[in-house]
C-alpha cells in the first residue's frame, strides 16, 4: 500500500513535490482556502505526512502548523522561503518535526519523507506488548502512545513525533535515570558517540513546552555525565 502525503500550499506556488512524483507514494495537493475544507481533507484523506509549503515567515503559517498539529498526529515536515531562526523554533514548538528551506532538492525531501515515516511506524504491533498501548499517567499528564496524544487536565499538548517518542520513552522509565546511551539506542537506533547533541536538543524542547503547560506536573531532571530522569513534582 502507497503512503499518503498530504502537501499544503498556502499561496498558488508550485509544490516541491509533485502528485505523479513516486509510485510508491500518494500525494495530493490541497490549497489552503479554509481550515474547515483543509481539516476535512486530513480526516478524509488521512495521510501519513503532511508537508506545508510556506510563502511567507509569519503569524499565519505558524498558526497554521499548530492547527494542523492538533488534528494530526503524524510527522510534519514545514517548507519555509528563507533561513530564520526565530520562524523555525516557532514551528517546532507547534509540531513541526523538520524544516527545509525554499526549493530544496527533491530526491533529498523525498528521502526524509520516507524516513519520517518509517521512524513513525517503526513500533509495530508485532514489536509492542499490549501493556504498551495502556494510558499512562504522570502526574497530571496523561500520555495515550495508541493516539500518540499527550493531554493536561483535559487538554492535548501538541508534541511533534520525536517530542512523543521521547516523552514515552521518560514515561515508561518514570524514576529512573536513562543514559544517554540508552535514548539514542531506543530513539534513535544509533550508538552515541559521546559528541552529538540530539538528543539534549530534544530534551530542552520538551522539557520548555511542559513547564509552559504543566509546570506544576513534572520535571525532568538533567543527570550530569549520564542521562535523564522524569520524576513527578
Amino acid at each position: 500500500m502507497n503512503n499518503k502525503i498530504l502537501s499544503i500550499l498556502t499561496s498558488d506556488r508550485l509544490p516541491n513535490i509533485k502528485e505523479d512524483y513516486s509510485d510508491h507514494f500518494k500525494i495530493k495537493i490541497s490549497r489552503e482556502i479554509s481550515f474547515d475544507k483543509l481539516l476535512k481533507e486530513l480526516r478524509v484523506f488521512k495521510p501519513q505526512l503532511v508537508i506545508i509549503e510556506c510563502d511567507a515567515c509569519d503569524l499565519k503559517e505558524i498558526s497554521l502548523c499548530s492547527r494542523v498539529r492538533r488534528n494530526f498526529h503524524g510527522p510534519i515536515i514545514v517548507i519555509i522561503p528563507a533561513k530564520s531562526n526565530l520562524f523555525e523554533n516557532a514551528l517546532r514548538e507547534c509540531g513541526a518535526d523538520d524544516i527545509f528551506y525554499d526549493s530544496p532538492d527533491e530526491h533529498i525531501l523525498v528521502s526524509r519523507v520516507e524516513v519520517l515515516i518509517r521512524q513513525y511506524h517503526q513500533v509495530s504491533v508485532e514489536k509492542i506488548n499490549q501493556t504498551d498501548f495502556q494510558p499512562l499517567q504522570v502526574g497530571e499528564l496523561l500520555i495515550k502512545r495508541n493516539l500518540r496524544s499527550v493531554y493536561y487536565n483535559g487538554q492535548e499538548i501538541p508534541l511533534t513525533t520525536s517530542e512523543f517518542d521521547l516523552l514515552w520513552f521518560l514515561a515508561k522509565n518514570k524514576n529512573r535515570t536513562v543514559s544517554r546511551e540508552e535514548m539514542y539506542r531506543e530513539l534513535l537506533n544509533i550508538e552515541f558517540d559521546g559528541l552529538d547533541r540530539c538528543i539534549d536538543n530534544r530534551v530542552a524542547r520538551l522539557r520548555k513546552k511542559l513547564v509552559s503547560v504543566a509546570p506544576k506536573s513534572l520535571l525532568i531532571k538533567s543527570i550530569r555525565s549520564v542521562g535523564y530522569l522524569l520524576a513527578e513534582k
